[in-house]
């Protein structure tokens, strides 16, 4: 699933709603260009790639609310991780909870929870940002 995601939202860069959204509606204007079809390919499965992924968090965080997981192991574990990805998705993530304000709700309060405010990636970059408010 990383690699799918590789191909259209590299790790540290942002993903905008509405380059996902173009992404998951990729299609090749030419049917009989091979080359084409699988590049519209590649888009689309790249965007069902950062959505299985945001939805693995979202499903660990629901865990955690539950008291079905240890937050101190998954803390150990998932925190950079998890907090890399959503840094990555906070536009995306906003875009779509102005569609619907219940998406990611717990990923979005656990990343509230583990982000490190002023955290770097390894490129030296502003990383752990908040996820903004579009409403």
């Amino acid at each position: 699933m990383l690699k799918n995601r590789q191909h259209s939202f590299p790790e540290y860069t942002d993903i905008t709603f509405e380059n996902w959204n173009t992404a998951r509606l990729a299609y090749a204007t030419n049917p009989f260009d091979q080359a084409e079809v699988d590049e519209a390919e590649r888009c689309r499965n790249s965007a069902s790639a950062v959505v299985g992924i945001l939805n693995f968090y979202e499903f660990l965080a629901v865990c955690l609310v539950e008291g079905e997981l240890d937050q101190e192991m998954l803390f150990k574990t998932y925190r950079s991780i998890m907090c890399n990805l959503v840094d990555d998705s906070r536009h995306l993530i906003a875009g779509m909870q102005q569609v619907n304000p219940n998406t990611y709700e717990h990923l979005t309060a656990l990343y509230g929870q583990w982000r490190k405010h002023n955290a770097r990636d390894i490129n030296g970059s502003p990383n752990e940002r908040p996820i903004p408010s579009l409403g």
